[in-house]
């Protein structure tokens, strides 16, 4: 800030350090001409020229010689200029430095995105890390870690079954620390809700033709010869019956 470069500057001056004093004086001079600042300009320039001048006032074009008015008028801010300088309080420092910006007592804001607190997660399922920290002066540090590694935004979290936790802590320049957590679990793979399941091929059933059965031929009986037809019986005559 210009303010506190003009601050700086006049301060090394009054412990003697002239160099660091011009050295800091002309950037807090760039940096008001830069911002606009014609004012803050002007008193810093004064300043810087009181010490190029090796702590002199300006001289005077008109008024009396060296034992006149304007000698004593010279001699007398020369004095007081020292004076104020020697305790850091020179009266253009008064005039034309900020006041130092307030201690930040605020710690930084962490806020998680993914995943949610309580949320669950199937099996095999890819989480991803999504965190953000903020700070209304200056952020430090923003640094998550789940499952004892380091994680950054966009990576894949733990998705083995169980508990896990991602924690985002973060920090600013002035120390303030703040934390935040958020517990997931994965549970087992279950199957998807309204697919039937895939039909399996049963090969069919084997059937077995039984063979028929064979048999040994039973043995035929020798063939008999032939009898001779035999003759017609004969009626019975009248004299027999």
């Amino acid at each position: 800030m210009p303010g506190r470069c003009h601050q700086l500057g006049t301060r090394a001056y009054a412990l003697g350090d002239a160099d660091t004093a011009i050295n800091l004086l002309q950037q807090a001079l760039q940096l008001r001409l830069d911002a606009g600042d014609a004012e803050g300009a002007a008193n810093t320039r004064h300043n810087l020229e009181f010490i190029r001048r090796g702590g002199q006032p300006p001289p005077k074009t008109n008024g009396g010689g060296p034992n006149g008015g304007g000698w004593g008028a010279r001699a007398l801010v020369a004095g007081v200029v020292a004076v104020l300088a020697a305790g850091a309080a020179v009266a253009v420092v008064a005039r034309g430095g900020d006041d130092p910006p307030p201690a930040d007592s605020a710690p930084p804001t962490v806020t998680i995105a993914s995943p949610k607190n309580g949320a669950t997660f199937e099996a095999g399922a890819t989480v991803k890390a999504s965190f953000h920290c903020d700070d209304d002066v200056a952020l430090a540090t923003c640094t998550g870690t789940a499952g004892g590694d380091d994680v950054d935004k966009g990576d894949d979290l733990p998705n083995e079954p169980g508990p896990h936790t991602l924690t985002v802590r973060a920090s600013d320049e002035a120390g303030n620390v703040t934390s935040a957590s958020a517990t997931y679990a994965v549970g087992p793979r279950r199957a998807p809700t309204g697919v039937p399941p895939a039909e399996t091929a049963v090969p069919p059933a084997e059937t077995t033709v039984p063979r028929p059965r064979r048999r040994c031929p039973r043995p035929r009986p020798p063939s008999r010869p032939q009898r001779p037809p035999s003759r017609p019986r004969r009626p019975p005559s009248r004299q027999e019956t």
